[in-house]
């Protein structure tokens, strides 16, 4: 589990985006607003009368309904992602991101849990660190590959090429939306067990 000064919070991941491809602050708090709705209209139907205020500098997501703040509903995608990780029974040392699409989710179950958080770029910068990793592990830790969507999987197998290179185990993937495109074969053929919320 990772300490308070360990933990990659929002504040920090916005500043990672940012110098990995240029994207500001408002776009990314836009996308991770659009993950909220997205899940709270699988939720509840609609989302008409919700809203999602994003906080980057504390680091908190609230959501209201009605202009009431509704508590239980805090992060939907996480809360529901959260229960289905505990039904399993999958308690990983870390959660891996891969940029640029799975890293709000990554990023969000990473502040709930307490759990470390790796981000895995898809190619080496020239710039920066140059690490296709990014994040604290050490080797032999179990590490969860988070994903938003899976088609075929292949950005998900270079991902965990690049985790094993590090010395981390990976056994399992877990994403929002299985599109059921070969996927769930392909990780099978390396190893790797696919879980989802959504077929």
């Amino acid at each position: 589990m990772a300490t308070d000064e360990e933990k990659i919070d929002l504040k920090t991941a916005f500043a990672l985006f940012k110098d990995e491809k240029h994207i500001d602050r408002p776009t990314m708090m836009g996308v991770l607003k659009d993950v909220f709705i997205t899940q709270l209209s699988k939720v509840y139907g609609t989302a008409d009368n919700f809203d999602v205020i994003i906080n980057v500098d504390r680091g908190t997501c609230e959501i209201y309904q009605n202009l009431d703040v509704v508590e239980n509903v805090d992060d939907p995608d996480t809360q529901i992602s959260i229960a289905k990780l505990k039904e399993m029974g999958i308690e990983p040392d870390e959660v891996a991101g891969v940029v640029l699409g799975s890293i709000p989710l990554a990023t969000a179950l990473s502040l709930k849990t307490g759990i470390n958080l790796l981000m895995v770029r898809k190619e080496r910068k020239d710039h920066g660190t140059g690490k296709l990793v990014e994040g604290d592990l050490k080797e032999g830790d179990h590490v969860l590959v988070i994903e938003d969507v899976i088609t075929t999987a292949g950005s998900s197998m270079k991902a965990i090429a690049a985790l094993r290179s590090e010395g981390v185990k990976v056994d399992k993937v877990f994403s929002v939306i299985d599109r059921e495109g070969g996927g769930r074969e392909n990780l099978a053929s390396i190893g790797v067990a696919l879980y989802s919320l959504v077929k």
